[in-house]
């Protein structure tokens, strides 16, 4: 610690220049002493590399259940025994994220509306996402919108509780 006025004993000196010497920053640490103290014993000599889907939920994975006081899936203290809703299931699922590649891919990837090219783009369901659940994957019920034009769409945002099926469609 440097004061205006205060005078670093020659001992402090030594010491500040012996702690600068062993600098680590900019040094390379090598893996093979310092990061395998720190690794478990049922690492050791293992490649990490992919992990299969549903390994958590199985309960393969020997951290799930090996580092003290981690815990996932079923052993975590707040689950509640796997209560993902319908609505977050049908959003997330693969199929949707098909259908909405599909949609853009059909649209080349330009807003149906303004004819905008790239940029952030929503594929837009022409009939309701929840009042429609047949019709969730039907490219032809779908559309590709930029986001000034998705929201003025009559179904965003909560706005579908006024929504009326219009005749002929």
């Amino acid at each position: 610690m440097f004061i205006k006025g205060y005078k670093q004993t020659e001992e402090h000196k030594r010491r500040i220049g012996d702690a600068n010497k062993i600098s680590l920053i900019g040094q390379r640490h090598s893996p093979s002493t310092e990061f395998k103290k720190g690794m478990t014993s049922w690492l050791k000599g293992k490649k990490l590399g992919f992990i299969p889907k549903g390994a958590f939920k199985a309960g393969m994975i020997p951290w799930n259940k090996g580092l003290k006081g981690f815990r996932a899936g079923s052993l975590h203290h707040n689950w509640q025994g796997g209560i993902t809703s319908d609505n977050d299931k049908a959003r997330n699922s693969l199929e949707l994220k098909l259908w909405k590649k599909a949609v853009f891919e059909r649209d080349d990837y330009t807003c149906v509306w303004c004819h905008k090219r790239g940029g952030r783009l929503n594929a837009d369901h022409i009939l309701p996402f929840c009042l429609f659940p047949e019709k969730r994957v039907d490219i032809n019920n779908g559309r590709t919108l930029c986001i000034s034009c998705h929201q003025k769409t009559n179904t965003f945002a909560g706005r579908v509780r006024n929504f009326k099926v219009e005749e002929g469609k």
